[in-house]
């Protein structure tokens, strides 16, 4: 009687087939790698510089809630008096899809004190010296 109880309790066990290809490739693609923007910056002091008051600029003429979009707009739009160092730097960065909220956070963050004052119209960065 003590083996029929024993039997009658055990369940036939699910074949499962596990692709560990696939499974290391869902998980590298989860895997995101964080890098700061501040990582990204140029060793230049100059450059760096000019990339901060990019900040300002952005934040000046968009509002604090940039977009990558907006920042585009704006110096797409602005060619003239948008720091070139800055423009490349920018836009370097926003290749790379991934990049375009914590670029535009990390810019509204800088930015943030001007935000202040209102909007502006219009901006001289590139010619001011």
């Amino acid at each position: 009687m003590g083996i029929k109880n024993c039997v009658t309790q055990l369940r036939p066990r699910q074949n499962k087939s596990v692709n560990h290809l696939k499974r290391i490739n869902s998980l590298l693609e989860a895997e995101s790698v964080q890098i700061s923007i501040d990582e990204l910056l140029p060793s230049s002091p100059t450059h760096r510089t000019q990339i901060y008051e990019a900040a300002v600029v952005l934040v000046a003429m968009a509002g604090v809630s940039l977009t990558a979009s907006k920042i585009k707009s704006i110096i797409n739009n602005n060619e003239d008096e948008f720091s070139k160092i800055a423009k490349d730097w920018t836009t370097g960065v926003l290749k790379d899809k991934r990049n375009d909220e914590i670029l535009s956070d990390w810019y509204a963050n800088i930015g943030y004190p001007i935000s202040k004052l209102g909007k502006f119209k219009d901006f001289i960065h590139q010619n001011t010296g």
